[in-house]
């Protein structure tokens, strides 16, 4: 008995001390509108599945003027408002309140979104 709630005990803290900057994955569907929050210092992993390109258009929002955004491709290759990205590749970006970001992710892509920023990024995206 003493064992089961020594490994019970054991099993809560490693919850609630686990890292918690592990990247929340979403899934690219083309033709939907979804919203994201990119909060900061949380990495956000966009991930193309389909065997299709997906485009989107996001506008994003925020209380500044202006948030850091750093884009890091995993797997395949990207482009973010036309500035294209390798896989490994990274990009800082500076985005704008009320700015639209045009993304573009092939098949099998994976690209992760990381706000250096002090605020949640709101990002409101229409795929294609």
């Amino acid at each position: 008995m003493l064992r089961k709630i020594a490994c019970g005990l054991l099993f809560a803290s490693a919850l609630f001390t686990a890292d918690t900057t592990i990247a929340s994955t979403h899934v690219l569907v083309p033709q939907i509108t979804i919203s994201y929050d990119f909060k900061p210092g949380k990495p956000e992993v966009l991930e193309n599945f389909t065997t299709w390109t997906i485009n989107a258009e996001c506008q994003v929002s925020f209380q500044d003027d202006a948030e850091p955004l750093h884009v890091k491709v995993i797997k395949g290759s990207g482009e973010v408002n036309g500035v294209s990205v390798n896989e490994n590749g990274e990009i800082d970006i500076i985005v704008h309140n009320m700015e639209k970001l045009a993304l573009k992710a092939p098949s099998l892509t994976s690209v992760e979104f990381l706000n250096n920023g002090d605020h949640v990024i709101h990002a409101s995206c229409r795929t294609k």
